[in-house]
């Protein structure tokens, strides 16, 4: 599997718990719901405080899109962190009870979710001309600015839009298209046994 996507073009849909909205840029294997993905990857916007939904066996990685952030607890964890600072990658598992507190007005996070008895997410935030060693499954997201990204061909990244794949691997490079404050951020899932 490998498309490109424009995540205006994607619907959004509640949370599991029904507190929030998201949209789910891909789910691996294709077709698979909240309860059997492998992998996962999506936008959430968040506009009121409350818990997030419980996944158990799954981790997460989190990042600040937009807005003013959030406050993660989840006390029984001693997890108490502020997610502030946009692509500033933050992990923590699916199973704890985590309550989320807004810190001002909406936020708009990027997720990475991970079944951890089979695969594992590595996340990187790019601002610079990078190669990435070839990987089986993954996603690039342009998150600001506009991105040349070479892989079998030349595609023109421009904000909110990426790639991902999965079953095949894929080596690629990505350059600013300008000398501006671009940020990609890039994916990469591999099975426990490559890490």
């Amino acid at each position: 599997m490998y498309r490109q996507f424009d995540l205006r073009e994607i619907g959004q849909t509640r949370w599991k718990n029904g507190g929030g909205l998201t949209q789910e840029i891909v789910s691996w294997p294709l077709h698979s719901g909240v309860h059997d993905f492998q992998w996962r990857v999506s936008v959430a916007s968040i506009t009121a405080s409350g818990p997030f939904s419980t996944f158990p066996d799954v981790d997460r990685i989190i990042l600040l899109l937009g807005g003013d952030g959030i406050r993660l607890r989840a006390p029984e964890q001693a997890l108490d962190q502020s997610l502030d600072q946009l692509y500033r990658p933050l992990h923590f598992a699916g199973d704890w009870r985590t309550e989320c507190e807004l810190l001002g007005s909406a936020s708009r996070d990027f997720n990475v979710m991970t079944r951890r008895d089979s695969v594992a997410a590595d996340v990187q935030i790019l601002r610079e001309r990078t190669t990435a060693p070839a990987s089986d499954s993954g996603l690039v997201f342009a998150a600001s600015g506009t991105w040349i990204l070479r892989t079998h061909s030349d595609i023109r990244l421009q904000p909110e839009t990426g790639i991902c794949w999965a079953g095949e691997p894929l080596q690629w490079t990505a350059s600013p298209a300008e000398d501006t404050a671009a940020v990609l951020i890039a994916v990469r899932i591999f099975g426990r046994t490559q890490q």
